[in-house]
């Protein structure tokens, strides 16, 4: 628990780090040049953050195995996670609206996505590494160590709060963000399996990457 514990300090201090050093990014104006800058910016810390991540997962070892939480049959459980995913996709496009409203923000528009379009590189960014890394660490080494010092609802729940504050770049966004790290934790344990909780995470951020471009 100690190590996971270390490694999420380590992530954190790399996302703080590349927040403190990364130039402010207009909403309005950005440069083609500057846009491009800010999308290898980030990719080559997310490649950074994969290092960190396996380092973890070799430092660590595999996680003990836990039974799956829910005895459905998978065809009907992945069926009804995929819908799911639309009342989690709901419900942090309303927080984001609400709050953007709330402090006088109108213009959803990413800046970089606004300049570069939906491109392979941005969607590696946005969608695919995330999907992967940040659920090899949250879902599978935090969630599945948690598990073995308390119970399975509570392991979803501080795992969530770990997966929300790692996105520190996006304060306000943290508690909404962890609660879609609730429901990607739990499709991590009905399932059995972290093939779920990827799959959600990808179509979660590609849905908001298509609405936001």
């Amino acid at each position: 628990m100690t190590r996971v514990l270390a490694f999420f300090g380590v992530l954190l201090v790399v996302l703080i780090v590349h927040g403190a050093t990364a130039e402010p990014m207009p909403e309005q104006g950005l440069t083609p040049q500057a846009a491009r800058a800010h999308l290898r910016s980030m990719v080559g810390f997310e490649i950074f953050d994969a290092i960190v991540v396996g380092i973890a997962v070799w430092a660590i070892g595999r996680p003990r195995e836990w039974r799956r939480l829910s005895d459905a049959p998978a065809g009907w459980l992945w069926t009804s996670a995929v819908a799911g995913l639309g009342l989690v996709l709901a419900l942090n496009l309303a927080y984001h609206t609400v709050l953007r409203g709330y402090i006088g923000l109108s213009d959803t528009t990413d800046p970089i996505l606004a300049v570069t379009g939906v491109t392979p590189l941005v969607l590696f960014a946005y969608c695919l590494e995330p999907a992967v890394i940040e659920e090899l660490f949250f879902r599978y080494l935090a969630l599945d160590t948690l598990r073995g010092v308390m119970n399975v609802h509570a392991a979803v729940a501080v795992s969530s709060v770990m997966f929300g504050l790692a996105h520190i770049g996006v304060p306000l966004s943290i508690p909404m963000l962890a609660l879609v790290g609730m429901a990607l934790g739990y499709a991590r344990v009905a399932s059995g399996r972290l093939a779920l909780p990827m799959l959600l995470h990808f179509l979660h951020n590609f849905v908001i990457v298509w609405l936001r471009g």
